[in-house]
């Protein structure tokens, strides 16, 4: 079995997350604050992962019943992790039923997971200069929608390339020289993308000429 990946961030995402790791209990625990139609997700997911990784089988039951609750849920009301979350739940009540002496494990750690969220897994070039203004590609998955990437804190405009894999965008002026994080706004929990801003040409006075630091 393979999980996407996690982050953290409000209740429902950190209830995501746990169960991205098996870290059941923390699933179940979560689940109880939520709301619905989150609180049967995620209690639903926190039973299935009990029962699969920790050994409890009386908790299928409970983990088949909330799957099939949620067929009524609206669409509208789930997150794409949720998403990701709901379809791990089902693959995991269906390997049950298919064989259910099987032993379910994780896949190791560095493995790729399919999901529905948009994920930054390069920008190229990944350095520019500080003051902004240059063109850059971010390449990942599930990027038809987005709109906007951040750099940082700040927001610029992302035109989507064919296929979801590709946004370009032009990088706003940075604070300071060095490396932030880059992310499609409103997912800085699934960005892997970091951007370097590089030291200003240090000019010498009288001549109008850049020289290289240090010269």
């Amino acid at each position: 079995m393979r999980f996407a990946p996690g982050g953290s961030g409000d209740s429902t995402l950190a209830a995501y997350d746990a169960f991205s790791v098996t870290s059941c209990d923390d699933v179940t625990a979560t689940a109880e604050g939520l709301d619905e139609p989150g609180r049967t997700l995620y209690a639903s997911a926190g039973a299935a992962c009990s029962a699969a990784f920790r050994d409890r089988p009386d908790l299928w039951a409970q983990a088949e019943d909330g799957l099939r609750r949620l067929e009524s849920a609206d669409p509208a009301d789930f997150a794409c992790f949720d998403d990701d979350a709901r379809a791990m739940l089902a693959a995991l009540v269906r390997i049950h039923h298919q064989s259910p002496g099987t032993r379910i494990m994780t896949a190791p750690e560095d493995s790729t997971a399919p999901t529905t969220c948009p994920r930054i897994t390069a920008v190229q070039p990944d350095h520019g200069a500080l003051a902004g203004g240059e063109t850059v590609v971010v390449t990942g998955v599930n990027l038809q929608d987005a709109q906007s990437v951040d750099f940082g804190v700040t927001s610029v405009a992302a035109v989507p390339g064919p296929g979801g894999t590709t946004a370009t965008v032009v990088t706003p002026a940075g604070d300071t020289p060095g490396w932030i994080d880059v992310s499609v706004s409103g997912y800085f929990w699934a960005s892997i993308g970091v951007y370097e801003y590089e030291e200003p040409p240090v000019t010498v006075a009288g001549s109008g000429s850049p020289v290289p630091d240090g010269g």
